[in-house]
Formats: structure tokens, C-alpha cells, sequence
């Protein structure tokens, strides 16, 4: 048996020399674990065998490493390589290159050594097996010695019965002198193994021995006492064996070269199949131009969506083939899996696999749409696109609701395995690297049923909001909230954009008074009129669309806004030159951005040069100033008046504006794809803040918008609520220095009502006027546009503080001056269905006497109840809604009804107001006192 296991491991070592060290972590270490015991007990006899016959030792079974003689080729334990713990291919090929002579050497000397290993233990094995074969006389001289043999035994048991002491000497005397100290050591080991004791080191010399039994002659004494029938039978079954060992050694040798070289072609084929998959993967976002980082600049032709198509089959063919082999494994792979860690790398690689395939299927899926999508964006001259594409069409979106149906399955297979296979099982065939690239695209998962499900939800509106089908033409208005308006501020710049087929033609601002034309419109004979529950406090006339966003509830304003401009004839397309090319176009929707998303913009395109006349660097810091300076002084506005051909965009007074819009334009066309998708997701926070506010008139996708909180319409429910409002009707700019802090505490009762007890702070911090009777000086601080009055010196706007449904107002002060203002404008008359509202004239006024200019800015305090707008024991909310464009901060305390206490109250909230949140405090934990 020795013989045939020293084979199997000459056979995997010389596996372990071609086969990557994943694999040879198994050949090697696994199969030499139990193959070590009897490797070392072969080369402990030959060593013996070859010791000089003055001393043998019989070396203990405990020992773990042999002494092995370099003199005689073999290789020393701690001198063979140890593979790395995690080694890769291009590592062990850089191990090799660099020690080759020296690996080589080495695994020659202990080949060389097992060689010899094996010729003397066959040679001691034979002469066990077949001792007739080496007496002289050959058979006939066997068979005497066999026959003296058993007479001497016999003889020496009677002896040994007599003198039971003399048993070892008397043995070993009729041995011959090279085979007795051998069969003396084996014999005392099995007796001692017998009865579980550690046998002695046993010494024989020759000179213990007489001369005369050392001689030839005593050689040819009988050793055997067994009778010829038994010998023969003994013959025949060691006959029998030795040819079942010299089968085993060639079949041993032959399965562990055969493993060997299946278990690299194993290896071998999925590296092969995992890098043609990666490969026809990467080729495909090559193909589709989305590898840089900008978006693609041609479209994608028709050889290339095939090309695509090809990848896509070759990386799921490749993905299967990998999936089929493990989840069959062949021979190498099942022995290889009996290793753990070889079958953790086998596991992981079987389950992301499968994941590919899935994945592989998926992008298949969305392949047209995605080409689709890719051409329509080519073909965008906002972002730059040189492509004349037809955009988007009801196919594509067609093509679309399809691939997302059947994209259900196969995500949920890849969700299934990744959340119920830990990270250390699923990423375990990926190295370091490899998992740092997954790692990120995996974590996206749980989003993705997310975004299909809002996918899915703006599919049927997308027709309308994307323009697909028939244009849909947005009116773009830019909001200036250094005058105050309900829904963000004074609607400056118009621009129409037409969208058709998701691609967006030339955009270019306008100034507002180019629709409504104030000079030729006399008051009262406007074909716009102010809305009725307006009429009572706007002072200004003739009404237009500048002035239209008067509710602070946007949907409603926009409305306002879109009537206006078709009744004034301002719904008209132009060119990238600001020349109308279309009049009287149907509006999709209406979008408002404050001067905000312009600074967003200029923090990523960096500074950027508006031209002639006014060659001026244009930052985020500075950006609203030149604009103000530009359109409202005297100054500014004569260098607009100086534009050459080609910068004769909208008026004079608003021209810098309109040249600052198109270097924006031209600058969002050099953007990278990663600039594009920061900016857009910055748009996307703005709507929740209401520096971006969307309007549509198709219901759809007005409710799907809806859906997403992103209208900025009021509340109108039952709960309790609460929402100020100002609109400057000063004409001036002053709300650019105005602020609030809202101080509210609120009582509950435990009736489900609260009590508002509130007192509101105005901020106010303009610049230093050191002489309020100069009226430049006011004018260059203020902007007043009538600064006679009151030496301009004033903030005049019109507060409404929108209250739950059911609230009624006890009191209210603070908002007027007396003497300055008519008090008959105070109302508790709401302009907004579903809400209660208290509403005053408030002023803010200045001394002019006083050098510096003082100020005097009155505190505003107000009380309501609101019953029933929560259920006692329940979650009491509470509504506070943020008014675009103006700097609030909040300060709540709320009260536990009276007689209770709990560990919610009393709840606190302090904080800047930055977009509209719901204020939430559980009062089932209320308990009565006492």
C-alpha cells in the first residue's frame, strides 16, 4: 500500500506545479495531510534500512518531522514552497519566473529521493512477500529450510517454555544477522502496541551475537515454520495482492494526473467564460457611448444596436455555461468541494452567476428604450447634442411599459439572493477589487423596485410632460424675491420652452413687460383683471401676468399666471436670438425657479463672462446684485442701452439678464454627464424647498406630480395648520433685507383641539443710510420706486397667515402703523378654499430724521383656536408650510391637554424653514394626573 500512496502524491505534487494556487490549496494541502503519515513511515524505514548495523533505533510513532539527509537528494520539509494564503495566478507565475532553477532543483532532489523511497521498499517488500526466491537452492533449498525451520521452532518454544528469559535471544539467534534486529524491533513494537505501551529503543550489535551464527551458514538456516500448504496459500494471496497494489499504484496514478488536469481545465474555462462575459458586458456601455464621462454626442446606429445584441447573448451564454457546471458539478468540482473555503469561492460563484444572468436579461430587456432614449438626448441643442433625431415616440414608451412588466421576475430573483445570502458568502470568488466595483451597484437595489414603481406611475403622463406625441411647451418664469409675491416673487423673465419628443428646443428669456406693455395699457381697460379675492387689498393697476401669482398656493397662481399671458398674447416661441418664430402656442405648464438655481448653476460651471456691452464676471456670490443693479438703476440700465447687433435680446432694462441666461446655456453645453446628474438632482431637492415650483394643465400628470409633493399647493385637510404669507406691495426691493421668527406655543384640550398663542418677529438688516432726505441714497439701497412717499423709507406688504379649516382668530396686532395705513384692509374673509386665514396690512417704517436712518419694525402677535383637528389619545399634527423665497425660522411649544403629562410633553421645536414639514407628537401616552 505504501508504494501506491507515494505515487499519488508524486502525482499531485507534480499537479500542484501547473495548477493555480486555488487548486493547489487542495491538491497539496488536502490530500498530503493523510497521505504525510505513511510518506514519512517509508522514508523513517529506508533511512533505517541504510543505517550501519552497530545501532537501529526505532523512531516513535509521535514524531511529526523526520530528519531527512540533503546528502542524498531530498528535500527538507521547511525548504518546500509555501504557497501564499490568497495568491493569484499572475502571482504564482511571478513566484516561478523569479526561483526556477532553485524550484526546479528542489523538486527534482525529492522526486529523485521518493524514487529511491519507492525501489527499496518494493525490494524489502519482496523479500517479505517471496523469501524462497532469495535462499540458495531456490525451491527445493526452500523447501528444506521450510521443513529445518520448523524443527528449530518447535525446539525453541520447548526452550522458551523452560527459560522464558531467554525468548529474544534465542530468536534472534536463529535469524540471520541482517534481518533479525528488523524483526526484533517489529515484534517488541506489536507486543507493546498489544498492551498500549511506548516499545523501548532496541540495540543488537553483531558482536552480541557468535561467530559462528553470524556466518554465512547460519544464514541458510530455516526462518519459517509454516507448513508447504500454508506457504503455498500465503504464496498465492501475496501474489494476489502485490498484483492489486501494482494496479492501484498505475490507477492512482492515472486518476490523480486525470484530476489534476480536469481540475485546471475547471479553472482554466471559468476564467475564461467569467472574462468573455465582463468583456461583451463592457463592450456593450462602449457601444451605447455612456463609458466617458459625457453624455453621447451621435446617436446610436442600428450596426451598433446589433453589435449590443450580440454582447448581450455572448455574456448570457457565457453566464449559463458557468451557472450549468456548477449547480452539476463534474468530478474535480465535487472533490474540490469537499474543501470549505474552495467551496464558499464555488457557492459565490455560483449565485452571482445567476445574478448575471438575470441582470443580463434585464438590460436586454431595456435595450430599445434605452437606445431610444440615448438618440433622443443627442439631439438635445441644450445640452449640447448635434443630432437632428425624431425624439421619442409612443413605441418607445410603449416598448417601455413592456420591458418593465418583465423586468418584475427577474429583480426579484436578484433581491431574493441578496438579501438572504450574506456579503462574505456572496462576494467570496471576487477579490478585493472586484467587490469594490459591485459593492455600490448592488447597494442600489433596494431603490430600484422604488424608482420602477414611480417609472411605472409616470409612463401614462409621460406623453404630456415629454411633449411625445404633440409638443408640450413649458412658460418658464424666473421669480425675483427681493419683492415679495405669494408664490416666490416679482415674475421678472419669461421664457416659452417647446419639448417635443423628450427633446427641448432653444430657450431664451424675455422680459415680462413685453407682455404685458404697460405704456399702452390704461388702467381699467387691461383684458386682465385683478381676481376678486384680491381686489380688496393689490393697489396696483393695470393688472398683468408679472402680477398674477397673488395665491400662495401655486397651482392656483399658475393659473392666474397662464390666463394672463394667452389674454396678453405673450404665449409665443423664439429663436436661440430671442426673434419669435411661433405666437399663440397652447401651454403644457408653467415652471417658477428663484435666482437660487441660478447660483446652484454657477457653483458647478464656475464663473462665467457675460459679453458686450457689459464684460462683466459673473459669479454665485455676485450674480443677484448685477442683476439688480443692471436692471433697476439708472446706471445699469443705460449700458443695456448700448448692446451691438446680435445682444439686442429683450429690452434694455432687462438685457443683462437675457445675456447671462444664454452664457449659462452655452456653459450647461460643456458639462460632463456627472455635472449633468449633480445638477439635476439638485433640481429635484429644489422642489421640495419651492425654489423650483411645476404646474401642469393635463390632470395626469398634475396628479402624478401630486403624488410626489412637488406642486407646492397648500394643505387643505382637517388637521391643524399653519402658513404666513407675504406680498410686497411697496414696489421696491426691500423684502431682500426682511425675514421672520415664528414664535407659537400651543396648547391641546382634550377635545382634540389647540389653542395658538403666536408672536412673530420681523428681521430686518438693510445697509446704512446715513441721510434718509437723499433720495439717491435710499433709491441705491431700497430700489423704491416711488420714494416721495414716506422718503421712500418703508416696507408696505400685505400678511396672510393661513390657519387650520376650523380655526377662528381671538386677536391681532402689530400689523399696521397708525395713521399710515387704512385698517378697514384687515380681513378673516379666506382666498383659499379648505384653510382659514387672518389677513392685514403690515408696515415696516424708517426715520429720516435720525442720521444713521432708524427704524421701526412692530412685532406681530396673534391668537386662534382650532378645535377638532385631532383625535385625543391619538398623533396630533401639525401642517407648517414654508412660503418660497422667504427666510423663516420656527420656535414651537406644545402643551398636553390640561390635568396630563407624558413623556412627549412639552414637545419643542426650533429650526430654520427651509421647505414644509409635518410636525408630529403622539398623545396616547397622556395619562391624567393624579
Amino acid at each position: 500500500m505504501i508504494p501506491s500512496l507515494l505515487m499519488i502524491e508524486v502525482c499531485f505534487i507534480i499537479g500542484c506545479l501547473v495548477i493555480p494556487w486555488n487548486y493547489q490549496m487542495f491538491w497539496y494541502d488536502r490530500m498530503l495531510a493523510w497521505l504525510r503519515i505513511p510518506l514519512r513511515s517509508a522514508m523513517q524505514n529506508q533511512n533505517q534500512e541504510q543505517k550501519a548495523p552497530e545501532v537501529i533505533e526505532q523512531v516513535p510513532s509521535t514524531a511529526t518531522t523526520p530528519e531527512i539527509n540533503p546528502e542524498r537528494g531530498q528535500l527538507h520539509r521547511s525548504q518546500w514552497p509555501a504557497p501564499p494564503a490568497q495568491a493569484t495566478l499572475a502571482d504564482l507565475r511571478a513566484h516561478i519566473a523569479t526561483n526556477w532553477p532553485s524550484l526546479m532543483a528542489r523538486w527534482r532532489a525529492f522526486a529523485q529521493s521518493i524514487i529511491r523511497q519507492m525501489s527499496h521498499r518494493l525490494a524489502f517488500l519482496s523479500r517479505r512477500a517471496f523469501p524462497g526466491a532469495f535462499m540458495p537452492g531456490g525451491r527445493q533449498g526452500s523447501r528444506r529450510m521450510l521443513v529445518e525451520s520448523h524443527r528449530r521452532t518447535a525446539s525453541a518454544e520447548r526452550a522458551e517454555r523452560a527459560e522464558p528469559t531467554r525468548t529474544s535471544e534465542v530468536a534472534a539467534r536463529t535469524l540471520p544477522n541482517d534481518t533479525a534486529p528488523h524483526l526484533l524491533a517489529s515484534a517488541n513494537a506489536e507486543v507493546h502496541e498489544a498492551v498500549g505501551t511506548t516499545p523501548p529503543v532496541i540495540v543488537a550489535t553483531a558482536s552480541a551475537l557468535p561467530v559462528s551464527e553470524t556466518s554465512p551458514s547460519a544464514a541458510r538456516q530455516p526462518i519459517s515454520t509454516t507448513s508447504p500448504g500454508t506457504r503455498k496459500r500465503k504464496q498465492r494471496i501475496t501474489r494476489i495482492i502485490s498484483a492489486t497494489l501494482a494496479v492501484i499504484i498505475i490507477a492512482s496514478a492515472a486518476t490523480g494526473a486525470i484530476i489534476a488536469l480536469q481540475g485546471y481545465q475547471e479553472y482554466v474555462s471559468f476564467k475564461q467564460d467569467a472574462s468573455d462575459a465582463i468583456s461583451a458586458l463592457s463592450s456593450v456601455t462602449t457601444s451605447l457611448g455612456i463609458s466617458g464621462s459625457h453624455l453621447p454626442k451621435q446617436p446610436v446606429s442600428a450596426q451598433q444596436e446589433s453589435q449590443i445584441q450580440a454582447d448581450l447573448g455572448r455574456a448570457s451564454h457565457d453566464l449559463q455555461e458557468i451557472t450549468a457546471r456548477l449547480a452539476s458539478p463534474d468530478l474535480p468540482l465535487q472533490i474540490a468541494m469537499h474543501d470549505p473555503a474552495i467551496a464558499l469561492k464555488l457557492r459565490s460563484a455560483l449565485l452571482l452567476s445567476g445574478i448575471g444572468i438575470d441582470a443580463v436579461h434585464i438590460a436586454a430587456l431595456w435595450l430599445a428604450p434605452t437606445i431610444a432614449t440615448l438618440n433622443a438626448v443627442t439631439g438635445i441643442a441644450l445640452l449640447g447634442g448635434t443630432a437632428t433625431g425624431a425624439g421619442l415616440t409612443t413605441s418607445d414608451l410603449d416598448a417601455m411599459r413592456i420591458a418593465l412588466e418583465q423586468t418584475t421576475a427577474p429583480l426579484a430573483d436578484i433581491m431574493a439572493i441578496v438579501q438572504s445570502t450574506p456579503p462574505s458568502v456572496l462576494f467570496a470568488a471576487l477579490d478585493a477589487k472586484q467587490q469594490a466595483k459591485v459593492t455600490p451597484i448592488l447597494q442600489l437595489l433596494p431603490r430600484i423596485p422604488t424608482l420602477l414603481d414611480q417609472l411605472g406611475q409616470f409612463l401614462p403622463v409621460a406623453g404630456a410632460v415629454l411633449g411625445i406625441g404633440q409638443p408640450a411647451n413649458y412658460l418658464i418664469i424666473t421669480m425675483d424675491p427681493s419683492e415679495m409675491r405669494a408664490s416666490g416673487g416679482f415674475q421678472g423673465n419669461y421664457a416659452v420652452l417647446s419639448v417635443n419628443g423628450a427633446q427641448p428646443g432653444n430657450l431664451s428669456l424675455r422680459d415680462i413687460y413685453l407682455v404685458d406693455n404697460p405704456q399702452k395699457v390704461v388702467c381699467g381697460q387691461s383684458p386682465v383683471v385683478v381676481p376678486q379675492q384680491y381686489a380688496t387689498w393689490w393697489p396696483f393697476c393695470p393688472f398683468g401676468s408679472r402680477d398674477a401669482n397673488l395665491s400662495p398656493d401655486f397651482p392656483t397662481s399658475a393659473q392666474l399666471t397662464l390666463q394672463a399671458f394667452q389674454e396678453l398674447g405673450g404665449n409665443v416661441l423664439t429663436d436661440a436670438q430671442g426673434n419669435i418664430t411661433a405666437t399663440q402656442v397652447p401651454m403644457t405648464a408653467m415652471i417658477a425657479i428663484q435666482p437660487t438655481i441660478i447660483e446652484q448653476l454657477l457653483r458647478i460651471t464656475g464663473p462665467i463672462t457675460v459679453g458686450a456691452p457689459y464684460n462683466v464676471t459673473v459669479t454665485a456670490d455676485n450674480v443677484q446684485a448685477l442683476i439688480h443693479y443692471y436692471q433697476l438703476t439708472n446706471a445699469g440700465r443705460a449700458v443695456g442701452g448700448q448692446a451691438g447687433a446680435g445682444n439686442t435680446l429683450s429690452s434694455a432694462n432687462k438685457r443683462f439678464t437675457a445675456l447671462l441666461g444664454r452664457s449659462l446655456l452655452a456653459s450647461v453645453k460643456t458639462l460632463s454627464r456627472t455635472q449633468l446628474l449633480q445638477y439635476a438632482q439638485q433640481l429635484f431637492a429644489d422642489l421640495a424647498t419651492k425654489d423650483v415650483q411645476v404646474y401642469f394643465t393635463d390632470p395626469g400628470a398634475e396628479a402624478y406630480f401630486s403624488s410626489l409633493n412637488a406642486t407646492s399647493a397648500i394643505y387643505r385637510g382637517s388637521e391643524d395648520a399653519l402658513m404666513m404669507t407675504v406680498t410686497n406691495i411697496s414696489g421696491n426691493k426691500a423684502d431682500m433685507y426682511y425675514g421672520v421668527n415664528i414664535y407659537d406655543t400651543i396648547q391641546l384640550d382634550s377635545q382634540g383641539g389647540a389653542s395658538h398663542a403666536m408672536t412673530v418677529y420681523s428681521t430686518w438688516d438693510p445697509p446704512v443710510i446715513t441721510n434718509g432726505y437723499d433720495a439717491n441714497a435710499v433709491y441705491n439701497v431700497l430700489y423704491d420706486a416711488n420714494s416721495a412717499e414716506y422718503n421712500g423709507l418703508f416696507l408696505q406688504q400685505y400678511d396672510r397667515f393661513y390657519l387650520a379649516q376650523s380655526a377662528i382668530t381671538d386677536q391681532a396686532s402689530g400689523f399696521s402703523v397708525s395713521g399710515l395705513v387704512n385698517d378697514y384692509r384687515t380681513t378673516s374673509q379666506s382666498d383659499e378654499a379648505g384653510r382659514a386665514m387672518y389677513g392685514s396690512i403690515y408696515m415696516l417704517t424708517g426715520n429720516a430724521a435720525d442720521q444713521p436712518v432708524t427704524w421701526n419694525v412692530p412685532v406681530i402677535q396673534m391668537s386662534w383656536q382650532a378645535p377638532h383637528v385631532y383625535t385625543p389619545g391619538e398623533v396630533y399634527r401639525l401642517h407648517l408650510e414654508r412660503q418660497s423665497g422667504l427666510a423663516e425660522s420656527v420656535h414651537l411649544t406644545i402643551m398636553p391637554p390640561p390635568g396630563c403629562s407624558g413623556p412627549n410633553f412639552p414637545y419643542h421645536f426650533n429650526g430654520s424653514f427651509t421647505s414644509d414639514i409635518i410636525i408630529t407628537v403622539p398623545t396616547a401616552a397622556c395619562q391624567a394626573a393624579g
